[in-house]
């Protein structure tokens, strides 16, 4: 079964393998203001240095330091492609995840903003990276993260923003909902129902006093749309976290136009968790609204939020699709980065 079971694996193609024509250093860093420890993995290009370097951050849900969803190792394939061109990476497991300590179930948004300036800074005191040239790359949730971490210190001294949001999440949530199913291939009828309960559901937790009276709110929407017992407990308790509450009413904008570094922002055009189309616009505007003059923000076309090529988007094309991250995208985001430094 085992072998049955490799052999019918999608191909990973893109997926590095040893020998590395650069240096690949397990690390431990350091977030003393929430006596938490990160484990990551620091890879230095060949070649004299200091270098610039990028910490990787990572998306929404318990990830590792390689962002390993459905057999792809996306972050793996971006960091090789950085440090193969000259940029030095440091990515890292999420607090509570894989070899890192912490509590993941109690961390919201601002903790894993505390979490990137602990790698960025553990970053800038490296020998083989020049402290000037030190930048931040966050995907999905991480560019939420990335804005509000380069506001909140001097030495982050550019922005990637891949599937950047541009509304709070309880809209994005909503969005998304109606995207994947449209994606799918869903009657509008059907999508607009399950986009009208999702939308009660959400808000009626957010006006909630407490968990108990948001849990009795949500199973009493869910039961009115026939979901039940073992589904409606799962829903409940995912929409029942810190990470929640925090996420639902969180407005990425405000950090957005705070923001005086370089930033380059990269949607997929078939992106179906972030659509570009309502997203983008917001984040560019924002950027420009206060007064950046260095700002890129680009749809790419074909790509799925993973930045994969792609037929509809739809979550479930991710783990078919042989390629992990679109030869475009790595070529645009090196070429960016290395422009600026």
């Amino acid at each position: 079964d085992v072998y049955k079971r490799q052999a019918l694996a999608p191909e990973r193609p893109q997926e590095p393998r040893p020998p590395f024509p650069y240096e690949a250093l397990n690390v431990e860093i350091e977030n003393d203001e929430a006596a938490v420890r990160l484990a990551g993995t620091l890879t230095i290009p060949s070649g004299e240095g200091p270098h610039p370097a990028v910490v990787l951050i990572s998306g929404s849900g318990p990830q590792d330091r390689d962002e390993t969803v459905f057999g792809h190792r996306t972050f793996l394939v971006l960091a090789d492609h950085l440090t193969r061109n000259g940029i030095a990476v440091l990515r890292y497991d999420d607090r509570g995840v894989g070899e890192s300590t912490g509590d993941f179930a109690l961390a919201t948004t601002l903790d894993f903003v505390s979490d990137a300036l602990a790698a960025a800074a553990f970053l800038a005191d490296r020998p083989e990276v020049d402290a000037d040239r030190v930048g931040l790359v966050g995907h999905s949730e991480g560019a939420i993260v990335a804005p509000v971490a380069a506001n909140r210190s001097e030495g982050i001294a550019f922005a990637v923003l891949l599937a950047s949001t541009g509304v709070n999440g309880r809209e994005l949530l909503v969005m998304q909902g109606k995207a994947i199913n449209r994606a799918s291939g869903l009657p509008e009828a059907v999508l607009e129902e399950r986009a009208r309960v999702q939308a009660e559901l959400l808000d009626a937790v957010m006006a909630a006093e407490d968990n108990v009276a948001a849990a009795e709110a949500a199973r009493a929407i869910l039961a009115s749309a026939g979901v039940t017992g073992a589904a409606a407990d799962a829903q409940i308790r995912a929409i029942l976290t810190p990470w929640m509450a925090f996420f639902l009413t969180y407005d990425p904008l405000p950090a957005l136009r705070q923001m005086a570094v370089p930033v380059l922002a990269l949607n997929g055009e078939l992106d179906t968790q972030v659509p570009p189309a309502e997203n983008l616009g917001p984040v560019e505007q924002a950027l420009r609204e206060g007064g950046n003059e260095d700002v890129t923000a680009e749809v790419m076309p074909g790509l799925n939020h993973l930045f994969q090529t792609a037929e509809t988007g739809a979550p479930a094309e991710y783990a078919g699709i042989e390629e992990t991250f679109s030869p475009a995208a790595l070529q645009r985001i090196s070429d960016w980065i290395l422009e600026r430094t």
